[in-house]
């Protein structure tokens, strides 16, 4: 039962249907059948019953017409009696024997139980088995009490019902056939009409259920089967348009219209709250890929100047061209120039126009600006950042081919570093500065500010170095003169030793003479020290036994110790023992072997306080010979103001041989990093020195020159905000 419910389920519709209808076809014919069947069965029983009532009474009647006669006129009657073509008629005693019967006669049925149930009514219907033919008969019977005799008529199934039936049978089967004929047209006209169409939209169905995007199914009528054509076409329509939408999806063509089929359809709701998803997701993309390409561009400006100002840092013009050149040319912009203060009278401070940049030309401007005045002035004296865009018409004009023209906005930008300004950037453009680009120049105002402070105390320290070299040469040639007279005078003390007392009046001239050449060397010693006494940077002298002889008024400030704590001490003192050990041992070797170590060197240490913290500095070591006595005189710059001492840092080596013609190497400066930090180069200058003691003073000079210039070069210092 299963394997033919599981065969039935497996069928498809249209033979369904056929199965269905022939099967209920089937079971109509055979209850008709049945219907029919019993129905004639009923009657040919009650035609029976009538012609068997008939027959009994004619019989009845006969046998009171001739009851008078013997039963032997009487048997050839009865005899020609048929019922039906097998059925007869018989006259049977009361004791069961058979009296008169065309088939049973002379026979005794009284052991019979159809004999026995005869007896029990006058007048009934037996039923029975004939034990010679085993059929079924059926036996009427009535008792004729005048000549105390059984009437019975018998009649055969077979004869009288099962004919009946087959015939019945045999029209039914013929109006089976012809019923199935008529259906089965039936059916062809419901399968064209209702299977066809309904396998149609299956093989639609099916080609959504795979996948694909079937074509639309065409059926005319407006019936059931055409609103589900409707509904399925409907939902091709929908699948199609919902495959458009999503391919332009895939492009990122999010504004590509879509409606879904109703507020129930689950994929077209799901596929526009994806396509919100995917467009936020997208919008936010894109902003991201906006926000690295701006700091990208902010890290690459920041390299590219941090490289710029390493360069061209011993000239303050050629520094500002080259800082408004690349930054007009980074931002941008249309038109740029660099304000740098000028404070060389105390009381005439103004801002110069160092640098013009404009359509990838230098521009030879001259322009002096008072603090305060205009709005470059104004943001000198503020000290913030100005950006406008309403610009008034006759403040500045921007000239190009194609005429003069007012920028639609402009930046000042104030050098400040450890809150002192050093100059302002204006920068003027036709178009509106960026955010970024507002921030990025905000940055690299305080690299600039530091550079450009990092080559004014250069230049100033470069200039003191030249005259004190200046005033070394002078009292070397003052103290070569003295020698001289010297040596005249000892040749003259001789001869006048030999002369007498007639050169006595000689001796005292040249001996005036020579007095007067000491008090000359005295006052430009003096003038000397009292230069280096109030000079900006630190100045300590001693000999070659480490007694300090001097100690200027920087030097106090820097160490702070007073003249009077250190003045006829040892240098030791102020030095940190890791300098002082290299330092003693080239002092004790210097004078016998004539190598420099520490001596003529320049670079940055830190050295002991009075308070026992270290302190930065720049240091370069001058020799001094007068006869036979050699003094040294160290150079302090201050580190402090740029930069607390970093330490990775290591001070200049001391123990090993230098070349006396090796140059310094210049410093290599890490980048500043992105958050506006910005620290000194962590590569100090590397060690080495320069033979500026030997040699006339114009060689001096220039080589010491070379030398600060070339140190100089290693400086960048930046403020932490």
């Amino acid at each position: 039962m299963k394997k033919l419910s599981t065969w039935y389920k497996n069928m498809n519709l249209s033979s369904r249907v056929i199965l269905s209808m022939n099967m209920a076809i089937l079971v109509s014919i055979l209850v008709i059948s049945l219907f029919a069947t019993i129905n004639r069965i009923k009657v040919q029983k009650s035609d029976a019953n009538a012609l068997v009532e008939n027959e009994l009474r004619q019989v009845t009647n006969l046998l009171g017409f001739l009851q008078d006669r013997p039963l032997g006129d009487l048997e050839n009657i009865i005899r020609q009696r048929v019922l039906y073509n097998t059925g007869f008629i018989s006259l049977i005693s009361t004791d069961g024997e058979v009296k008169i019967c065309r088939v049973r006669q002379g026979q005794n049925i009284s052991g019979t139980p159809y004999f026995n149930s005869m007896r029990t009514s006058r007048r009934g219907e037996v039923v029975y088995t004939d034990p010679v033919t085993e059929g079924t008969n059926f036996q009427y019977h009535t008792y004729y009490e005048p000549l105390g005799l059984y009437v019975t008529a018998t009649l055969e199934k077979r004869e009288f019902i099962d004919k009946a039936v087959f015939n019945t049978l045999k029209i039914l089967l013929f109006a089976l056939i012809f019923t199935w004929l008529a259906f089965s047209l039936v059916n062809y006209f419901i399968m064209k009409t209702i299977t066809n169409p309904i396998d149609g939209l299956v093989k639609v169905v099916k080609e959504l259920g795979e996948g694909s995007l079937a074509e639309k199914f065409h059926y005319p009528h407006k019936d059931e089967v055409g609103q589900m054509t409707f509904s399925v076409n409907e939902l091709v329509e929908g699948l199609q348009r919902t495959a458009i939408f999503a391919r332009e999806m895939g492009k990122n063509n999010f504004e590509h219209p879509f409606e879904p089929l109703s507020d129930k359809d689950v994929l077209g709701n799901a596929l526009l709250e994806m396509r919100f998803s995917l467009k936020t997701a997208s919008e936010e993309e894109k902003l991201r890929k906006t926000e690295d390409e701006k700091r990208n561009w902010t890290t690459q400006g920041l390299a590219r100047f941090a490289d710029i100002l390493r360069q061209n840092n011993d000239s303050i013009e050629e520094l500002s061209y080259d800082i408004i050149r690349n930054l007009v040319d980074y931002l941008g912009v249309n038109q740029g120039g660099i304000f740098i203060l000028n404070a060389e009278d105390e009381h005439d401070k103004f801002l110069e126009l160092t640098a013009c940049y404009a359509f990838d030309r230098r521009k030879y401007l001259e322009k002096k600006i008072l603090p305060g005045e205009g709005l470059v002035g104004t943001c000198f004296l503020e000290q913030e950042c100005i950006y406008i865009t309403n610009i008034p018409q006759d403040y500045i004009k921007i000239t190009s081919g194609l005429g003069d023209e007012n920028p639609s906005s402009l930046l000042l930008i104030p050098l400040k570093v450890n809150e002192k300004i050093y100059g302002v950037i204006e920068l003027a453009s036709f178009s509106q500065f960026e955010k970024h680009k507002l921030e990025f120049v905000e940055k690299i105002g305080e690299s600039i500010a530091s550079t450009i402070s990092s080559v004014r105390i250069n230049t100033q320290t470069a200039l003191l170095l030249e005259k004190s070299q200046q005033q070394a040469e002078e009292m070397r040639a003052q103290e070569e003169e003295m020698r001289q007279n010297m040596e005249e005078l000892t040749a003259t003390q001789e001869a006048m030793a030999e002369k007498g007392q007639e050169n006595l009046h000689t001796i005292d001239q040249l001996t005036r003479e020579n007095q007067h050449t000491i008090d000359q060397v005295k006052a430009k010693e003096k003038e000397m020290l009292d230069t280096l006494e109030y000079c900006p940077e630190g100045v300590v002298k001693y000999d070659k036994s480490g007694t300090i002889l001097l100690f200027n008024k920087a030097s106090e400030n820097i160490w702070g110790y007073s003249s009077g704590e250190v003045l006829g001490k040892n240098i030791k003192m102020l030095m940190p023992d890791s300098f002082v050990q290299n330092h003693d041992g080239d002092l004790h070797n210097y004078p016998g072997t004539g190598q420099k170590q520490t001596m003529g060197m320049g670079g940055k240490l830190e050295l002991l306080r009075k308070s026992g913290d270290l302190h930065p500095v720049f240091l370069t070591i001058v020799e001094t010979r007068i006869g036979e006595e050699i003094f040294f005189t160290g150079f302090f710059s201050d580190l402090s103001g740029f930069e607390s001492a970093d330490p990775d840092t290591e001070s200049p080596d001391t123990t090993g041989p230098q070349d006396e013609n090796a140059g310094s190497d210049s410093g290599k400066a890490d980048n500043s990093d992105t958050s506006s930090d910005a620290s000194m180069d962590k590569e100090d200058l590397q060690e080495g020195d320069q033979d500026i003691f030997q040699g006339g003073a114009t060689d001096n000079q220039k080589a010491w020159s070379q030398h600060i210039s070339q140190k100089g070069k290693g400086f960048r210092k930046s403020k932490k905000k």
